[in-house]
């Protein structure tokens, strides 16, 4: 059985909508769509946190969240590199 997965965040607690990974060649954070199992090579956020994301200078973010969490994996790209 899986463990309760939470926001990256500390302290927070809120269930994450959002998994993100960052693609360092491109300077890209890449928001996606919370995947069906946790990966450790990525970062669930809270929609809050998700939400009010900030790069660090010379970054971007790019989001590509479709709506609501799925029970199906997105899978993106991005994210399957950068958990590479």
């Amino acid at each position: 059985m899986s463990a309760m997965r939470s926001c990256a965040k500390k302290p927070c607690a809120a269930p994450p909508e959002a998994t993100i990974a960052l693609r360092y060649e491109a300077r890209t954070v890449v928001v996606g769509d919370l995947l069906s199992e946790r990966d450790p090579n990525l970062m669930d956020l809270c929609r809050s946190h998700a939400d009010t994301l900030r790069a660090m200078v010379g970054w971007r973010i790019e989001d590509r969240r479709t709506g609501p969490p799925s029970e199906v994996p997105v899978r993106l790209p991005e994210v399957e590199a950068a958990a590479g």
